[in-house]
């Protein structure tokens, strides 16, 4: 909409600049929307990218009728009805292309929730089976305990094992077997009872 547009058609090395200017800012306005590379430093989320899309549709749309308006063409080598067709094709194509643009977007937004879904599915399934391992190894761990004591006992006859082994059988009451144990007498026993009258042995 200004002169540099006449002055760029003179100019074709202008001409060319601009154009690549006009690529770079559109690739750089498109790549954080539908490329699947992610950008290293941020991410735009998928409602980001499309309301991104939305919010470039009324300049490039109003740009295209502001042209297909003009009263004189845009630059001198062209014709009215060529300037005309260029506005037309600015509004149409912007139209066309942020509707392409929504698709893989969409898209991408469904499958990363399917993925993110799985993903959670795969954590929870993770954890149950480790907490499950966890459950069976503690079971493990109690029902071999015992055995494991006793075989120690039998293979190497430990004596502090012994010691204690009368508070295993019936009919001892356990601190009358403790007593016994450490001090050799129950007080308040008489010899009968294994006792010597609550007296320690000389």
């Amino acid at each position: 909409l200004t002169p540099l547009v006449n002055i760029a058609m003179h100019h074709m090395d202008l001409m060319d600049a601009l154009n690549v200017a006009f690529l770079v800012g559109g690739c750089l306005y498109w790549w954080p929307m539908v490329g699947l590379d992610p950008n290293l430093h941020w991410r735009m989320g998928y409602g980001a990218r499309i309301a991104n899309l939305a919010l470039g549709v009324p300049f490039e749309a109003f740009l295209g009728v502001v042209i297909l308006s003009q009263a004189n063409p845009i630059a001198s080598m062209y014709s009215l009805q060529s300037t005309h067709a260029g506005g037309g094709l600015l509004w149409s194509a912007t139209e066309l292309s942020t509707f392409a643009g929504v698709i893989p977007i969409f898209l991408q937004w469904i499958r990363s929730d399917e993925r993110a879904g799985a993903r959670a599915d795969a954590r929870a399934d993770r954890a149950f089976e480790a907490k499950e391992l966890a459950e069976r190894a503690r079971d493990v761990d109690v029902r071999a305990t015992p055995v494991a004591v006793t075989a120690a006992t039998v293979e190497t006859g430990s004596t502090g094992v012994d010691r204690f082994r009368p508070l295993f059988q019936p009919g001892n009451s356990a601190w009358e077997e403790m007593w016994r144990a450490k001090a050799g007498y129950v007080p308040g026993r008489g010899p009968a009872n294994g006792g010597n009258g609550g007296a320690p042995k000389t």
